[in-house]
């Protein structure tokens, strides 16, 4: 029960600030309206103006089980494709239980944006932003490159998901939130205002 309680208590901080019940305060960036600590679990969300969050900054545990459960998800795709990924069995390959994977994501969608946050957040973790048009447009090609190089680490996966999730159009729909999501977290690394 113990392993749980951050997960429970994220989940009832967001329900919470969702709900205009917590207190926020603001982060820097135009994007982001606010986040949240939760006294006694080391986690941190940042949300944007829409209440989506742009990043969970917390346990190690709650990190590790998100990594393990996007690494099976893209071994699954390798051996079944994608209509072969569902949560039960990714979270059986991943070595947790379905109520602990569903407590961090929902369904398989939820595995697909997961996996694209961490190629952003990899991408961006060196990201310099630029102060003038010039500056700004060299680092987001240089982004853009090292995406590209984040995505060559699971090739294979990656070229049957873009071969194999177009043909599920409810799940391609779903993903165009969290791509807009991307860009702009692309953009404003790479120093672009308003994003």
């Amino acid at each position: 029960m113990a392993g749980r309680l951050p997960v429970f208590a994220l989940l009832i901080a967001c329900l919470l600030l969702l709900e205009g019940c917590a207190t926020t305060r603001g982060v820097g960036r135009s994007r982001t309206v606010g986040i949240i600590a939760l006294q006694g679990v080391d986690q941190l969300l940042a949300l944007n103006v829409q209440g989506e969050f742009l990043a969970i900054r917390g346990p190690a545990a709650v990190l590790e089980q998100i990594d393990r459960l996007i690494d099976a998800m893209l071994d699954t795709v390798m051996t079944d494709g994608w209509s072969g990924v569902a949560l039960d069995a990714v979270a059986a390959q991943a070595g947790m239980t379905t109520p602990d994977a569903y407590a961090v994501c929902a369904d398989r969608g939820q595995l697909l944006d997961a996996y694209a946050r961490r190629v952003d957040v990899m991408a961006c973790a060196d990201a310099q932003p630029g102060s003038d048009p010039t500056a700004r447009y060299d680092e987001l090609l240089d982004i853009l490159m090292r995406r590209f190089e984040a995505l060559q680490i699971h090739r294979d996966a990656v070229l049957r998901l873009v071969r194999e999730v177009p043909a599920d159009p409810k799940t391609l729909l779903q993903r165009l939130p969290q791509s807009q999501r991307s860009f702009a977290f692309l953009a404003a690394a790479a120093g672009y205002p308003g994003t």
